[in-house]
């Protein structure tokens, strides 16, 4: 029906592997893919996201669909800083490298009134990319209807520099 009508579709998702296995079937549709993929290092993605395949994974799915015709784009999100900085120039090529078409990205953001448990969470995400995600906010972010975020500064930079290296 999405190919008989023309009928523009998007589908967002973390595992490309699922569409890939069925893809054929829509090859001519009007359907783009957005695929999940905030790390591009296997070992940090599997001790943060949980049960998600791997990078790696995605990427061989991305560049096959891809191959099939198929547009994809990659949401990087969230980024968070400094370590979507420090992987940047890979990760671009990386994308490039598998037929994205496009990506798009958000910063991390933190409640200000967060749980004990979701404190737990992110200090979990800070030792595994190597430095503090709470205190790199408190000094360095700043509040915006209750969330802690990246300043104006450093959004602009980090989108900067992911529009450069595109």
């Amino acid at each position: 029906m999405f190919q008989k009508y023309d009928y523009p579709v998007q589908i967002s998702t973390k595992n490309p592997e699922i569409f890939l296995s069925y893809g054929e079937d829509f090859i001519g549709a009007n359907i783009a893919l957005n695929v999940s993929c905030s790390f591009c290092d296997d070992d940090i993605a599997r001790k943060i996201e949980c049960g998600a395949i791997s990078p790696t994974r995605r990427f061989a799915a991305i560049k096959k669909l891809s191959e099939m015709g198929f547009k994809i784009t990659a949401r990087l999100q969230p980024f968070i800083l400094p370590y979507s900085e420090q992987v940047a120039e890979r990760f671009v090529k990386t994308l490039a490298d598998c037929g994205v078409w496009a990506f798009q990205t958000e910063g991390l953001k933190l409640r200000v009134c967060m749980s004990d448990k979701e404190k737990a969470v992110y200090s979990r995400i800070g030792k595994v990319l190597g430095f503090d995600i709470l205190n790199n906010f408190k000094r360095f972010g700043m509040i915006e209807f209750g969330d802690y975020v990246y300043s104006a500064t450093d959004k602009r930079r980090m989108l900067q520099l992911y529009t450069d290296l595109a």
